[in-house]
């Protein structure tokens, strides 16, 4: 019984097996995708961005993230790892009073959330 146990337990756990690393895949946007967050954007009178930890890893630095955010002018809530990357004195970065923002917003864009654009 106990051989058998054994036997059943490590089974398989001296043959060797492909080891090497899984393929990496970035998704990307389409233009199509691009040009809809484009259009959306530019129809909203009251959006709001909340950017998440993940927005601070690659493939994207977080500075071209700040220059980027910065140009777009949107407010935006900083969570996680993304804290503190607009800077204390940014007039777009908001602080306080996170859910009556969302509640007036027309338009929400989450981002480092595993989201590329969401409509609220």
């Amino acid at each position: 019984y106990l051989n058998n146990h054994l036997m059943n337990l490590f089974a398989g756990a001296w043959e060797t097996r492909d080891v090497s690393p899984l393929p990496v895949h970035i998704p990307q946007a389409t233009e199509d995708q691009v040009q809809s967050c484009i259009e959306l954007v530019s129809r909203a009178k009251k959006p709001v961005i909340l950017l998440g930890s993940q927005a601070t890893l690659p493939p994207t630095s977080a500075e071209d993230i700040r220059r980027a955010l910065e140009d777009l002018g949107i407010p935006c809530f900083l969570g996680g790892m993304s804290r503190g990357m607009l800077g204390k004195d940014s007039p777009i970065h908001i602080r306080q009073n996170r859910r009556d923002a969302l509640k007036e917003a027309d338009l929400v864009l989450l981002a480092g959330e595993g989201y590329i654009c969401t409509i609220s």
